[in-house]
């Protein structure tokens, strides 16, 4: 095989650390490089038919549609593909397992790993990273990570890290789209003019900036250190269910001034209910919690807490109508984010959005999608749009809307619809 790489490429050929990164712009050859560096330093390099590798992305659509079909480009006649469990296997028997982020405990149960690569790193959440480290561990096998930048997130804090020397188990390459030269120079120069700058440093200089999008765009003033909080406080937990996906459990503190404080979270992936419960009893013991909102989609769950005398009961789970109200409330500087407690929290803040519009144009019917986030790495922010609700309802807090609504029979002003539940309106209907 014989193929001719540019300087970038051939500079993250040569990263054999821990963990390499290679962030860049779009067209800028992230995949291409993830794929042949996985074939060559990893698969070819490697014939012991005991040796396993993974690939893993982002999502299904990013794997099958971009990653897989790029690395099968040049592994084919090597092995061969079972697209049903997921697996490349060699012709001498060596075995690339292909996962995706949306899986967190996927990876569970692969041994002998030699070599990991992710691609589309930057929309993967530092748990599922870290559980690929986990992977690794054994034999220290490297890990290629590929990317376009996303948002301000464990990755881009590793990026930085990686840049001022402070970690060295970090190989770091950072390609633009034009150092690539099979991209086009009048058309990064096009995008340069007609684009937000934020957007052309994200899309073509491959800088990390802030997400667009995003759907909770002020959660960087939230931030704050841990500190002690005034006598009277009190605390509520608000948890969203899952098994492969992570349980998610929410502490929340109010002050008697009315500011609201995330102080800690618990998350976790194959967690059965007898182990949720012990958990949350866990965190009663100590917080004597006012009140659990729940995922009202586990009834049975929700009784289980309550038999073992937590206080729990079904959340409204109307996303937009909670989104609106969560919004508000740190908008209007009533509510805070310890981050040293809320590592997995703050990741989910800096990269939980609203569908590209791209997408949308060429479907009308699909409209109304644009006010629904894109369902990915948000578990504990729906166990906190979960509490907002609830205390808006519970403290009487004033919360004015983010933004208009559609002309919905359930009342969308927040005034209003908190009203309109305590006579009696059904948080269920509203889903």
């Amino acid at each position: 095989m014989e193929i001719e790489l540019f300087p970038k490429q051939e500079q993250f050929f040569d990263c054999e650390n821990r963990i390499n990164l290679y962030i860049g712009g779009i067209q800028s050859a992230k995949t291409t490089t993830g794929a042949l560096k996985m074939l060559v330093k990893g698969i070819l390099e490697y014939r012991d038919p005991l040796d396993t590798f993974i690939i893993f992305a982002d999502t299904y659509k990013t794997l099958y549609q971009a990653t897989l079909p790029k690395f099968l480009s040049y592994a084919k006649p090597y092995g061969k593909m079972n697209k049903q469990s997921g697996e490349f296997r060699t012709h001498w028997g060596s075995t690339v397992y292909c996962r995706t982020a949306t899986e967190p405990e996927s990876m569970e149960g692969i041994t002998n790993v030699r070599r990991i690569w992710g691609d589309e790193v930057g929309k993967v959440s530092r748990y599922f990273f870290e559980n690929a480290m986990g992977r690794a561990a054994f034999k220290e096998c490297p890990i290629d990570a590929t990317t376009t930048p996303y948002s301000m997130n464990w990755l881009s804090q590793l990026y930085r890290d990686a840049k001022d020397g402070k970690r060295p188990d970090v190989d770091l390459v950072h390609c633009r789209s034009i150092d690539s030269p099979y991209f086009p120079k009048a058309e990064y120069e096009r995008q340069k003019r007609i684009l937000d700058p934020r957007r052309f440093l994200l899309k073509y200089e491959g800088e990390f900036g802030v997400m667009e999008g995003l759907v909770y765009d002020h959660y960087q003033k939230t931030l704050v250190k841990s500190h002690l909080l005034p006598s009277g406080t009190i605390y509520y937990a608000g948890i969203d269910w899952g098994y492969r996906d992570p349980f998610a459990l929410v502490l929340r503190a109010i002050t008697p001034g009315g500011i609201h404080y995330r102080v800690g979270e618990y998350i976790k992936t194959n967690l059965t209910i007898s182990e949720i419960v012990n958990v949350v009893k866990g965190y009663n013991g100590i917080y004597k919690f006012k009140g659990v909102p729940c995922d009202p989609s586990q009834p049975a769950h929700i009784e289980e807490l309550c038999r073992h005398g937590i206080p729990a009961y079904a959340a409204d789970n109307d996303i937009r109508f909670g989104i609106d109200t969560h919004y508000a409330l740190m908008k209007n500087e009533q509510y805070f984010i310890f981050e040293d407690a809320n590592p997995i929290g703050v990741d989910e803040y800096s990269s939980y959005h609203y569908p590209e519009e791209i997408e949308l144009k060429t479907d009308e019917s699909q409209k109304e999608r644009m006010t629904i986030p894109v369902d990915q790495n948000n578990h504990s922010l729906d166990a906190d749009r979960y509490l907002s609700i609830e205390l808006a309802k519970t403290t009487g807090q004033k919360i004015t809307p983010k933004t208009p609504h559609d002309g919905s029979t359930r009342p969308r002003d927040i005034a209003k619809r908190l009203e309109w539940l305590k006579k009696g309106g059904s948080s269920r209907s509203a889903q």
